[in-house]
């Protein structure tokens, strides 16, 4: 959530600034005021007659003569708002797919490790050739299955569009989950997909047309970008309930069993980062259950035949 928090903020910040620059001043600025801020500013005689000024809440703004920025330039606000909206989408699609990989990750473990059952979606995910032939070459473990097939597949379908994050969410197994946001946040039934799919094409047309609406473009007001904002934000804190990964506590868990059935499978010695990766046990749970089966002068009865591992590894 820190990541999501932090890459939502400059959205916020976007449309803050929007706000901020709405020019409360309708009259010229007065000679007297005029004169006072070109000698508190030591402003010469050509800057001071020709300086214009904005006014808000939040600033005072001097543009000098000369300037690129003209108070017409900002009167316009929209240009903030629009790559809000944007980056406010990027926010939640980058939080939807860090998180569904997450949640891939022990599952394809499971699976080499235990036999575990995979979802309909996760197993279909095709492998070409030379995706095969890539990760056979550049990969000494099997993570570089998650991240050049699984991951790459999740992240083109983790979208603000209902259609393809649902097909992302059910790579993972879940299904249903605006359903679940709706009655997490007591929105009305299908209110959660129906403003995904908003917000999609807006910003769809932002991103693709430039937000053009006949010869100029759409109306949108700082209310309605802080409305997807905020939105988006509820969203994904509800997702985050929904999502995250069952907790169990390491120090009531025995990995022996999980360990010496993932080693046993390996026709060569591995080392303690390898099985770490293979089944999610911590690497100094590994490298202390390696080092106390790999003793010479120990032999556990329980799970025989692990003596080949390395010493030192």
């Amino acid at each position: 959530m820190g990541a999501f928090d932090l890459n939502m903020g400059d959205a916020v910040w976007m449309i803050e600034l929007a706000e901020a620059l709405a020019n409360q001043r309708s009259r010229g600025i007065y000679s007297g005021t005029r004169e006072s801020l070109g000698t508190a500013l030591r402003m010469t005689k050509k800057v001071q007659d020709g300086f214009e000024v904005m006014e808000s809440d939040d600033f005072f703004v001097i543009i000098k003569p000369g300037s690129d920025v003209t108070l017409e330039s900002l009167q316009d606000r929209t240009a903030l708002l629009r790559h809000a909206i944007v980056a406010a989408c990027a926010a939640t699609e980058t939080y939807f797919a860090d998180r569904i990989i997450e949640l891939v990750r022990p599952q394809l473990r499971a699976h080499r490790t235990r036999n575990g059952a995979l979802p309909p979606r996760l197993r279909s995910i095709q492998l070409t050739v030379g995706e095969a032939i890539e990760l056979d070459h550049q990969y000494k473990n099997r993570r570089g299955l998650t991240e050049r097939v699984v991951a790459p597949y999740i992240r083109e379908r983790a979208s603000v569009d209902p259609g393809a994050l649902g097909e992302a969410l059910s790579v993972a197994g879940h299904k249903g989950v605006f359903a679940r946001i709706d009655a997490a946040l007591e929105w009305p039934k299908g209110r959660c997909e129906k403003r995904m799919t908003e917000v999609a094409n807006r910003r769809n047309v932002i991103a693709h047309t430039g937000d053009r609406a006949g010869r100029g473009r759409s109306p949108l007001s700082v209310d309605e970008a802080r409305g997807i904002t905020d939105d988006l934000t509820a969203i994904v804190h509800a997702a985050e309930s929904l999502l995250a990964p069952p907790r169990t506590s390491a120090s009531r868990v025995d990995h022996r069993p999980q360990l010496y059935d993932a080693l046993v499978r390996q026709a060569e010695p591995v080392d303690a980062p390898f099985l770490a990766e293979v089944t999610g046990i911590p690497k100094p749970t590994v490298s202390r259950l390696l080092n106390q089966w790999s003793k010479d002068d120990h032999e556990d009865s329980t799970y025989p035949g692990v003596i080949r591992v390395s010493r030192g590894r």
